[in-house]
């Protein structure tokens, strides 16, 4: 068992949450509990605990800032039914002892074990769909109705809507977006980024996430090698790329290998590099001029987006899924349809245009919609305000889930 002590949850507000984060690493959806979180304990009037299925860096980073958590004392799965019940108890008993009012579970899984742990207790139910949508885990959870149902963005509630194909109609949706936390860089550690990989006159593009199939980060390489030229004063000349995060699963592992062949195979040795997971990643969105996103399959939010526009670092990305919510083609900054079959030409088709402009005026316009956009609308406190108006309407209601239109 892990946790803060702190106070042995002890906690002296009366309005208490309890998230339930199936994941200890520290990927989309657990970032957003953990800055929802510390959200509520800087901004907002609900006490949060955060209860952990395994350890990791999210469970790390819920350390550092003084949030009340546990992780599970034993591993179990759904397939399991002898582990199952054991956690199922496990949460019962805690979710009792402490009182808390909403239980929150961050993606199905989550919220299924948040269902069956809180079953019979006066606990209002929170299914937080973090995407994406459509596995086995999600049709199991779409029986188990909540009392609130939430999206990161309009795309995954029309998804999520789309696919829930019996229509109870008995779930009640709201769109919370995660946060993007501005996180001040350090301009030395900026600058000796810039100074390790480039030279004069160069740009420094920037490609960030997990190395997974569905990144496309495949995409990319194919439409620098289209704009390469033999002969000196290419476009892709004075284009340093570096791809920040690695492979952790099985058949990221066999993707990322992949990608190497393909560098070598392109001839872009000199012009790519992969620098493996850093810490310190609003330095590297600080130190980039251009980050590029191209996923080939619809993001339901693209926090990575976010991170990379409240830095201040130009976007190209793709205008499919919820991305579009921040980044708009032309006003804060430049999106293609990564998603098509021509997606490696539409990107060529940018990207030969970055050297000449990345540092104009109208670029520098663009660059600062996005950063204004993301401040205003993806904010902590804008963030904890949305969710603690939804769990205080909670509390003043005493019905079972009840039917929405959407």
């Amino acid at each position: 068992m892990v946790n803060t002590g702190v106070n042995e949850f002890e906690m002296n507000l009366d309005k208490k949450v309890l998230y339930i984060c199936p994941n200890g690493y520290m990927g989309g959806a657990e970032r957003f509990v953990v800055d929802a979180a510390f959200a509520h304990k800087k901004y907002g009037s609900w006490h949060p605990s955060i209860l952990f299925f395994s350890s990791g860096d999210a469970v790390t980073a819920a350390e550092k800032r003084g949030i009340d958590f546990l992780v599970l004392p034993f591993s179990f799965r759904l397939s399991r039914p002898v582990s199952l019940w054991k956690a199922t108890v496990f949460i019962h008993r805690f979710a009792r002892q402490h009182n808390f009012d909403v239980v929150h579970g961050t993606m199905p899984y989550g919220y299924i074990m948040a269902w069956l742990g809180t079953l019979f207790l006066p606990i209002r139910r929170v299914w937080y769909q973090h995407g994406p949508v459509g596995g086995i885990l999600d049709k199991i959870a779409c029986w188990l109705f909540p009392h609130r149902l939430l999206y990161n963005s309009t795309f995954l509630r029309e998804k999520h809507e789309a696919y829930d194909w019996q229509n109870r109609g008995r779930q009640i949706h709201h769109i919370v977006p995660c946060a993007i936390s501005e996180e001040e860089p350090n301009q030395e550690r900026v600058e000796a980024i810039r100074q390790q990989y480039l030279q004069p006159g160069q740009v420094l593009v920037l490609l960030a996430g997990r190395i997974s199939r569905c990144k496309g980060y495949d995409t990319y390489f194919r439409a620098i090698s289209k704009i390469c030229s033999p002969r000196e004063g290419s476009p892709a000349d004075v284009l340093m790329t570096i791809v920040v995060g690695d492979a952790t699963m099985p058949e990221d592992k066999i993707y990322f290998e992949e990608l190497k062949d393909l560098v070598n195979d392109l001839h872009l040795e000199n012009r790519i590099q992969f620098v493996g997971r850093q810490s310190d990643m609003a330095n590297y969105f600080r130190a980039a001029d251009l980050f590029i996103h191209c996923s080939n399959v619809p993001e339901p939010f693209g926090l990575v987006v976010g991170e990379a526009m409240i830095q201040d670092t130009f976007v190209i990305g793709s205008s499919a899924g919820g991305i579009k919510e921040m980044l708009m083609n032309g006003k804060t900054g430049w999106s293609y349809d990564a998603t098509s079959h021509n997606a490696v030409e539409q990107l060529a088709h940018l990207m030969v245009k970055i050297p000449d402009v990345i540092h104009s005026e109208p670029i520098s316009r663009l660059k600062k919609a996005g950063r204004d956009l993301v401040k205003k609308k993806f904010s902590q406190p804008r963030l904890v305000a949305d969710l603690e108006m939804i769990y205080d309407s909670l509390l003043n209601r005493s019905e079972e889930p009840e039917k929405s239109a959407g």
